[in-house]
């Protein structure tokens, strides 16, 4: 998301980096093969049918291991309090 010309951002880098790193802390707690999916998608931009030929499995599997890690990539930031915090999730236990 760009903010348009002349237009404040809701928050600064500085008012952002605790989430930055509790987004990164997260990554690094998923498997070694979940990260490189994540990362193969959001940064290289791979195809589906590209990580697959990386990662030597069919199309279906690579979209089955891409749904498996961003499951498990959601988990862990739906139990992260920085990220709980910034999303405005309530605590279960209030």
């Amino acid at each position: 998301m760009e903010a348009q010309p002349h237009d404040e951002p809701l928050e600064s880098v500085e008012e952002q980096a605790p989430l930055k790193e509790a987004i990164a802390d997260c990554m690094m707690l998923l498997s070694d093969q979940d990260q490189f999916i994540i990362n193969a998608i959001n940064t290289e931009r791979l195809t589906l049918a590209q990580l697959g030929k990386r990662l030597g499995v069919s199309k279906p599997h690579t979209m089955r291991l891409r749904d498996k890690a961003y499951t498990n990539l959601k988990v862990l930031l739906a139990g992260n309090q920085v990220v709980r915090d910034k999303m405005g999730f309530e605590d279960d236990d209030e």
